[in-house]
């Protein structure tokens, strides 16, 4: 299970994420879709433990990830975090579909789409 709790994350004066609360469960598949800009990538950045988030708390399987050392979080996305990233080839226009996944001893995916 991933979950993350109040999430917060800005760059600069831009508030990204605003306290976003997600959990999703052992074999759940999740699509998240937004704007550009909206924050898709950056929520599953910090999901995938790639970044850190300014506030929250999260989780992979009862872990808290937002606890780990800089070592302990490698040794732990060494150990159980798998993520792919995977652009269309088969999309007609400029605006590419992106899929993301990021597997967590169990299977759990995400995917991402921009229109």
């Amino acid at each position: 299970m991933v979950e993350g709790k109040s999430i917060h994350k800005s760059f600069g004066p831009v508030d990204v994420l605003k306290g976003i609360d997600v959990r999703i469960g052992a074999s759940e598949i999740v699509s998240i879709l937004g704007a550009s800009g909206a924050g898709k990538t950056t929520l599953l950045q910090i999901l995938g433990s790639l970044d850190q988030a300014d506030q929250g708390e999260v989780y992979i399987n009862g872990t808290g990830i937002h606890q780990l050392s800089e070592k302990q979080l490698a040794r732990f996305r060494n150990q159980h975090i798998h993520i792919w990233f995977v652009q269309s080839l088969f999309s007609p226009s400029s605006q590419h579909e992106f899929a993301y996944y990021l597997f967590a001893d169990l299977a759990v995916s995400w995917k991402r789409a921009y229109k």
